[in-house]
C-alpha cells in the first residue's frame, strides 16, 4: 500500500490482526458493517487526531485504528479530523474487499458526529461525481474521499450521530451507535495527548487532488483566495505598518498576529469595523473631524483645553472621564482574569502599565499576593520588554507581543488552571475584552458629545447648526447680486426657522457662492501713477536707430533677459505706449487668470491607438454608414 494512504488509516489497535480482518471480511459480506469515525483537535497546538472502528450490529467483533489528522495548524479545525477518520474507514473498507473478493452491493453504513462533514460525504454518496469546489474547506480530503467511493461498489449510507452523549447521560443506557462514537472520541483523544509534539511530516498532494498550494510549508487548505491574497499582500502591509507606527523590522515579528486574526474574524460586523478603526488611528475623533471640515471644534467636549486625538481619549485629565475610564478598566481587567484564566502574574504586569498609559492612579493590592513561580514571572519580564517596543497604546488597540501567550502557557503547565472549554489561544479571548474597553470609552465620549436623551441629542443638533448659520451669516461668501435674497432676513429671524430649513440654507449658499463669478479685477482708480522722468521719456521716444548711442543703467544681461536690443527696451507699439510711459505701483495685485488645462492627448503606439478607438464616440456609426 502507498505509504501516504497507510498513514492515513493509522495504527490498527488488535492483538490478532489477520483474525480480526477475517472476521471483519465475513461480517461485510453477510450482514454489512457499521463504520463509526471520530476526530479530536488541540486548538492551542493546531493538532489533530481520528479514530475509528468497524463493526457488527451484535457487536460481536470488532476492528479499531486510530491515527493523525495531518493539515496546516493555523487553519485546521475539529472538521479536518473528522474528515481523517471517514477517509480512513474508506481505504480499509477497499483494502478489505480487494483481498477477500467482496461481492458487490455489501451495505455499509457510515456513522459521524459531525454534521457538516455527514453532509458533505452524504452529497458524494448520493452522486459519486459531484462536483466539489476547490476553495471550500478541506477540499483535499473530500476529493480523496469521493476518490474511494468510486473505486468502491457497496452500497453506502451516511448517519449523523449527535455527540458526547455521556455528558447528559449514562453510557448504559445509550444505543450502540453512541457507545462506538464515545469509544473513537475516548481514543483519538488518548492519542493525540501522547503524539502533540511528534513532528508532522511534509505537507503531500494526494492522488485524487492533484493540484495543491503550498505557503510556508504548508498545504493551503482552507480559504485557499484568502491566505493566497494575504501571502501576496504581506510585506507591503508589513511595510506600512513599520512606517506608520515607526516599528523596526523584528518588532513585527513579535505580533501574535494569528491569534488578532482569530479574534478580529469571531467579531460581528459593526464591532468589527470599530475595531479596525481602533487599530489604525482612524476613530472619528475631533483632531480628524477638523481636519475635513474647518467649522469643527478640534477641542476635545470633556477638557475644553486640548486637541482631541485617539491618544487624548484615554489619557484625558477631565475628572468626570477619568473615573469613568477608572470603573471601566477596573470591570474589564476582572473579565480578563475570570474569562481567561489569566495568571495573577501576568494581570499585574498587564494592569501596571495600562494605568500608566491611561493617566490612572496604581491600584492599591497586588493581584498576585504571593511570589508565585520565578520561570513565570522571568517569562512575563520578557513579555514586558517586547511590548515595550511594540508600545502599550497598541496593547489597547490589539497588537500584542507572542511572549504573552507563551507565559500564559508556561503558567497552566505548572498550576493546572486550565479552563473547562478549552480556546483556541489565551490571546484571543484576551483581545475581544481589550476592544471592548476601547468601545466603552468611545461610547461615553459619543455621549459627552451628543447626550444621553432623546432631548439633549436635539439641543445639541439644535446648538449645532445655529453656530454654522451664525457663522455663515458673519462671514459672508462672494455672491452675484442675483443671490443676494439669501441674506435678506435679519439673523434673528433666520434662526427661527428649523433645523432642515436651516441645513438647506447652508447649502443654498454654498451652492450658489461655488458658481458664482469670482471678486471683480481692480479698476484704474485704485492704482498709484508716477510721470516718468524727461530722460526716460526721451529714451522711450527716441528712434531705434539712436537708441544703441545712450547707454541706460541697466546691465546687459538683464536687458537681455527682457529683450532682443543690448541697450533700452524695444518700441513701444501703441497699445503699450500709455503704460510705458507711467510707473504703476498696484495697490492691490489683481487675481490671475487661471489658464485651462491642455488637453491631454494619447501618444502613437498600438495601445494607445486601440484606445483611441474605444473613445471614439462616432467610429461606429462612420462604419456603419
Amino acid at each position: 500500500m502507498d505509504p501516504t494512504r497507510r498513514r492515513y488509516i493509522g495504527d490498527f489497535q488488535s492483538e490478532h490482526l489477520p483474525k480480526d480482518l477475517a472476521n471483519c471480511a465475513s461480517i461485510y459480506c453477510d450482514t454489512g458493517l457499521i463504520c463509526v469515525g471520530d476526530g479530536s483537535f488541540n486548538p492551542k497546538l493546531g493538532r489533530g487526531s481520528h479514530a475509528w472502528v468497524l463493526s457488527h450490529l451484535a457487536d460481536n467483533h470488532r476492528l479499531t485504528g486510530v491515527g493523525p489528522a495531518d493539515g496546516n495548524p493555523a487553519t485546521m479545525s475539529s472538521y479536518r479530523p473528522e474528515l481523517h477518520s471517514i477517509l480512513a474507514i474508506l481505504i480499509t473498507l477497499n483494502a478489505i474487499r480487494n483481498s477477500y473478493n467482496i461481492p458487490p452491493g455489501a451495505s455499509v453504513l457510515l456513522v459521524c458526529d459531525n454534521e457538516s462533514a455527514t453532509i458533505e460525504v452524504g452529497k458524494i454518496v448520493a452522486n459519486p461525481f459531484y462536483a466539489l469546489d476547490p476553495q471550500q474547506t478541506d477540499c483535499d480530503l473530500l476529493l480523496e474521499i469521493q476518490g474511494e467511493l468510486q473505486l468502491s461498489t457497496s452500497t453506502f449510507t451516511v448517519q449523523w450521530i449527535r455527540g458526547h452523549q455521556e455528558d447528559h447521560a449514562a453510557i448504559e443506557s445509550l444505543c450502540l451507535l453512541s457507545k462506538l462514537n464515545i469509544n473513537c472520541d475516548e481514543r483519538a483523544k488518548a492519542y493525540l495527548r501522547a503524539h502533540q509534539y511528534v513532528h508532522q511530516p511534509p505537507p503531500v498532494i494526494l492522488s485524487c487532488e492533484r493540484w495543491g498550494a503550498v505557503s510556508s510549508g504548508q498545504k493551503i487548505t482552507t480559504n485557499i483566495l484568502e491566505v493566497i491574497h494575504e501571502q501576496y499582500t504581506e510585506p507591503f502591509s508589513i511595510a506600512y505598518l513599520e512606517k506608520k507606527f515607526k516599528w523596526g523590522a523584528t518588532t513585527t515579528q513579535q505580533i501574535a498576529w494569528l491569534s488578532l486574526k482569530y479574534a478580529k474574524t469571531a467579531l460581528p460586523l459593526p464591532r468589527n469595523v470599530f475595531v479596525a478603526k481602533v487599530m489604525f488611528d482612524k476613530l472619528p475623533v475631533a483632531d480628524r473631524l477638523n481636519f475635513f471640515d474647518s467649522a469643527e471644534s478640534p477641542l476635545c467636549r470633556c477638557c475644553n483645553r486640548k486637541t482631541e486625538t485617539q491618544h487624548h481619549l484615554f489619557q484625558c485629565r477631565d475628572k468626570r472621564c477619568r473615573s469613568h475610564r477608572l470603573q471601566s478598566w477596573i470591570q474589564h481587567t476582572k473579565v480578563i482574569l475570570t474569562s481567561g484564566h489569566t495568571s495573577r502574574i501576568i494581570m499585574d504586569a498587564i494592569d501596571v502599565n495600562v494605568r500608566t498609559y491611561l493617566k490612572l492612579p496604581d491600584r492599591q493590592t497586588k493581584w498576585q499576593s504571593s511570589q508565585g513561580h520565578r520561570s513565570v514571572f522571568a517569562a512575563v519580564q520578557c513579555a514586558i520588554a517586547d511590548q515595550g517596543r511594540i508600545g502599550w497604546d497598541k496593547f489597547l488597540q490589539g497588537f500584542i507581543s507572542t511572549r504573552w501567550e507563551a507565559a500564559q502557557m508556561l503558567y497552566q503547565e505548572l498550576s493546572g488552571d486550565y479552563p473547562e472549554k478549552t480556546p483556541r489561544s489565551w490571546t484571543a479571548v484576551l483581545l475581544p475584552n481589550l476592544w471592548n474597553f476601547s468601545h466603552a470609552i468611545w461610547m461615553y465620549r459619543n455621549e459627552v458629545r451628543h447626550g444621553v436623551t432623546a432631548a439633549e441629542q436635539a439641543a445639541n443638533s439644535r446648538a449645532r447648526v445655529v453656530t454654522l448659520v451664525t457663522d455663515r451669516y458673519n462671514h459672508r461668501p462672494h455672491l452675484d447680486a442675483k443671490y443676494a435674497w439669501l441674506y435678506k432676513a435679519p439673523l434673528a429671524k433666520l434662526l427661527l426657522q428649523g433645523n432642515r430649513a436651516l441645513y438647506a440654507w447652508l447649502n443654498s449658499v454654498n451652492n450658489l457662492s461655488s458658481i458664482s463669478s469670482g471678486p471683480k479685477q481692480s479698476t484704474l482708480h485704485s492704482h498709484l501713477f508716477c510721470r516718468l522722468s524727461d530722460e526716460a521719456m526721451g529714451r522711450l521716444r527716441r528712434p531705434r536707430r539712436l537708441r544703441r548711442l545712450f547707454p541706460t543703467s541697466v546691465s546687459t544681461s538683464k536687458a537681455r533677459r527682457r529683450g532682443k536690443h543690448i541697450l533700452g527696451s524695444s518700441l513701444p507699439t501703441s497699445s503699450r505706449l500709455i503704460t510705458n510711459m507711467w510707473n504703476l505701483s498696484v495697490k492691490c495685485l489683481p487675481i490671475p487668470l487661471v489658464k485651462a488645462r491642455p488637453r491631454k492627448l494619447f501618444k502613437r503606439s498600438v495601445r494607445s491607438h486601440d484606445i483611441r478607438k474605444m473613445f471614439d464616440r462616432g467610429r461606429r456609426k462612420r462604419i456603419m454608414t
